[in-house]
């Protein structure tokens, strides 16, 4: 019964997201990036690294999931994006450039090659453009825009605007600050942007 009642209010709130991001006053629709726009195959984002394990094992002899596991304790950073958190694993496990550069992108491949649609919310993306609303995306993220840009691009989104907190010096998910910086760069009262994500 638990089940059935989860199911229900899950499709009671895709039904009214459909309907809101048809409303008029919102002209810009804002979506959350990762587990929003994009799922990957695993439960926890970590499991990646231990993907990762095999090629970097064998073609360059370094434990990626211990190295990357350690990374978050080096880093003093809220806002230090991919290259900070591998230049601090370089420093304090001697990598030689060689390594460190390898193992940025092979970070960047596995999370290339394993993140997809979400199939609901790209119909909502779908949904916004046939609206002519302008579609953005925000994301606390350690990944550069860039980077993100061609991942959302191989996946079928166009997106007008990323905002990504490594970027952008502010967070969404304990402050809201990013979202007041999205706000204020877009010029655009709240009322009228629709959040679609966490937070």
């Amino acid at each position: 019964m638990k089940s059935n009642i989860s199911l229900f209010l899950y499709q009671h709130n895709i039904h009214r997201l459909f309907s809101l991001v048809k409303k008029s006053k919102y002209k810009i629709i804002s979506f959350d990036i990762f587990d929003t726009l994009l799922v990957r195959p695993v439960i926890n984002p970590k499991d990646l690294f231990i993907m990762a394990n095999e090629k970097s094992k064998t073609e360059y002899h370094l434990d990626f999931n211990s190295l990357r596991t350690k990374a978050e304790e080096l880093v003093d950073s809220r806002y230090a994006n991919i290259y900070d958190i591998w230049e601090a694993v370089s420093e304090k496990y001697k990598l030689s450039d060689e390594q460190k550069n390898a193992m940025i992108n092979l970070e960047i491949e596995c999370e290339s090659q394993m993140l997809y649609p979400r199939q609901v919310i790209k119909r909502l993306y779908d949904l916004a453009i046939e609206n002519n609303k302008k579609v953005i995306a925000v994301s606390d993220m350690y990944l550069p825009k860039n980077i993100i840009k061609e991942i959302l691009n191989k996946n079928g989104y166009e997106i007008s605007n990323i905002y990504i907190s490594c970027e952008c010096g502010c967070r969404k998910d304990d402050t809201g600050a990013l979202f007041d910086y999205v706000i204020k760069n877009e010029k655009i009262s709240p009322k009228n942007m629709l959040h679609i994500g966490d937070n």
